[in-house]
């Protein structure tokens, strides 16, 4: 699973149930908040300014939150066309008046062959890595500071040891027109799997746009540039969620 990113926490089994829901079944998921399912089409997945596939990526997402919206707890998934491509994470989130606090277990599997040992969990060879993640927002400003840290599983150096990987970004939200526009800037502050040392791994902005089909009915389209100065590199990607 080298370089790969895995978020963690076993307590939640949730299968992950995918289908092009039809307007009808997202209006109801509206109404009653407690369950969200959607589905994200890119093309090419990066995630903290690491390019984890270059092919177009199916990404499913389930949640079910509890009625006061305080926890939830839910899988989101990543699939590419190409078939040697797939992820299955989980999590558990907290979120209070200023924070999220989130868990998430990482899984990344090698689709060409039968077995991936989900179920294995052992420090030293397990295909997992687990992540704490807090959120600060929700102020008179629209910032948001992230926070996290790899605490377990499959985050280590050449020698086999854990690098703690650990990354912060900070995002602004504007509003203009019919768009949403998020700029952000997020780093490592040491050697991980973020790169060989620390820097700035993350910045760039998105762009949000409903592309209205129906009087009721709309599809968000979002457009990414990312750089990675550490890494000398930069991205574009474009994505619609159903």
């Amino acid at each position: 699973m080298n370089k790969k990113r895995v978020k963690g926490i076993k307590i939640f089994l949730l299968f992950v149930v995918i289908s092009f829901l039809i307007p009808e079944s997202k209006a109801q998921d509206n109404k009653q908040k407690n369950l969200t399912v959607s589905i994200d089409l890119v093309n090419r997945y990066v995630w903290r300014g690491l390019n984890y596939c270059s092919s177009p990526n199916i990404q499913p997402y389930v949640a079910y939150s509890t009625t006061n919206q305080k926890f939830s707890f839910g899988a989101w998934g990543s699939y590419s066309n190409n078939k040697n491509y797939g992820e299955v994470d989980l999590f558990a989130s907290y979120t209070g008046k200023h924070l999220t606090i989130s868990v998430w277990d990482y899984f990344l599997m090698d689709e060409n062959i039968a077995k991936n040992h989900y179920f294995h969990y052992k420090s030293d060879s397990t295909k997992h890595a687990c992540e704490a993640s807090v959120v600060f927002g929700n102020f008179k400003i629209p910032l948001k500071i992230t926070s996290s840290i790899f605490f377990y599983g499959n985050d280590k150096d050449a020698s086999g040891n854990n690098y703690y990987s650990m990354y912060f970004e900070a995002s602004y939200a504007l509003k203009f027109d019919k768009n949403n526009l998020d700029i952000f800037i997020g780093g490592t502050p040491r050697k991980s799997l973020y790169g060989s040392g620390a820097g700035i791994v993350n910045l760039g902005c998105s762009i949000t746009r409903n592309l209205k089909i129906t009087d009721k009915f709309s599809i968000p389209i979002k457009s990414s540039l990312v750089l990675n100065p550490r890494a000398e590199n930069i991205y574009f990607t474009i994505g619609i969620t159903i």
